[in-house]
């Protein structure tokens, strides 16, 4: 699936809450690509306020979701204020992330990835866009734990101004916090203290 466009508010992807996505759940073997648009004030109380990504089965791969422009925004979850992944069982993959461009911003999870989630088997790339403004108690950016999860980063991303209430940091190796920005492993970031 691609969204293209949905900025009209008829159009606007808004007032989701169903559980594991409550805007829209990307299932095993799925590809999201978000080029334009908002997707906006969709909350549950489990995983994903906008956005979850399925891990693998032994037959299909973990969900895809590439953001290119267009903005998360305002959305709220227990895990993953926009966007989160299913952990993965051992050997498959979780989900992928890929961040081009584009905006994640406002969102809140009551426990850990303001903006995103990502678990074990994880993989989120960012290359461009921003993600500021989020909350979350560990995790007000981003939240990985350190069981395989990879976070890696290049090009020119912005990950500021992100709040984490609680806990700052998890135990673990390799695992660096950015003033709530960050928790989990980090790859090419760590000289943007």
């Amino acid at each position: 699936v691609s969204i293209t466009d949905c900025t009209d508010k008829p159009g606007s992807l808004t007032g989701g809450s169903q559980n594991y996505g409550a805007a829209i759940n990307v299932s095993a073997g799925g590809a999201l690509n978000l080029y334009a648009g908002n997707i906006t004030k969709n909350k549950n109380t489990k995983d994903g306020g906008a956005i979850y990504l399925c891990a693998a089965t032994k037959e299909l791969k973990g969900a895809v979701f590439q953001m290119y422009g267009g903005s998360i925004t305002e959305n709220e979850s227990t895990y993953g204020g926009a966007i989160r992944m299913a952990g993965s069982a051992e050997g498959l993959e979780s989900g992928t992330f890929r961040m081009y461009g584009g905006v994640i911003s406002g969102n809140k999870a009551g426990d850990m990835g303001g903006a995103i989630h990502a678990p074990g088997g994880a993989v989120v790339n960012l290359q461009g866009g921003t993600i500021t403004g989020n909350t979350a108690a560990v995790g007000g950016g981003i939240f990985t734990n350190t069981s395989g999860a990879e976070v890696s980063v290049s090009g020119n991303p912005t990950v500021m101004d992100n709040t984490a209430s609680g806990k700052q940091n998890v135990i673990g190796v390799s695992v660096i916090c950015f003033l709530g920005n960050v928790v989990g492993t980090v790859l090419g970031i760590s000289e943007r203290h």
